[in-house]
């Protein structure tokens, strides 16, 4: 399958501006494959009853990397 891939932009116009912010933030920007956002899919389903597309099962999967990575998640918006 290729879900992920097919959200993907072969040179996104922000993405060098997104990259800073990361950076910037103490943030970070994470890579999800295939069977994580179907999972991720599924449990929004599952659990609260939210049938999303590829990009809402790609965000929850990000998330939840970031997470068990112990990456930066920020709980303030003091990046906006």
């Amino acid at each position: 399958m290729l879900i992920v891939r097919s959200l993907a932009i072969g040179s996104a116009a922000d993405g060098q501006q997104a990259l800073a912010l990361a950076r910037r933030s103490g943030g970070s920007i994470e890579a999800v494959e295939d069977a994580h956002t179907i999972a991720a899919i599924r449990l929004l389903a599952d659990t609260e009853g939210i049938l999303t597309e590829a990009a809402g099962g790609v965000s929850l999967a990000a998330l939840q990397s970031a997470i068990a990575g112990a990456s930066s998640v920020r709980t303030t918006r003091s990046w906006w």
